[in-house]
């Protein structure tokens, strides 16, 4: 059964990470590699969620809004802890 959730993780388009119940990034593909640009060399095993959104600039907008650095990691971080859908 993992192997085949794995195979189906591989097959989208979209980059894919798994974290635990500490919040830790415990599975990726290489497509959110990809998607990570710079921090590519940041996103390890065991990297908490909000050290890559810390690590990671705010788009320019986001939702029809402008979103600043810090109201960018308060919002990102709130979404997160919701499961409030995909980014």
């Amino acid at each position: 059964m993992q192997n085949d959730l794995l195979d189906a993780i591989k097959s989208t388009s979209e980059g894919f990470a798994i974290f635990d119940e500490d919040d830790r990034l415990r599975y990726y593909d290489d497509k959110q590699l990809d998607i990570s640009g710079s921090m590519r060399d940041k996103i390890v095993p065991g990297i908490l969620f909000a050290e890559i959104v810390r690590a990671t600039s705010p788009p320019l907008q986001y939702e029809g809004r402008e979103l600043g650095g810090k109201e960018w990691v308060e919002w990102r971080l709130r979404r997160h802890l919701k499961g409030a859908g995909s980014f």
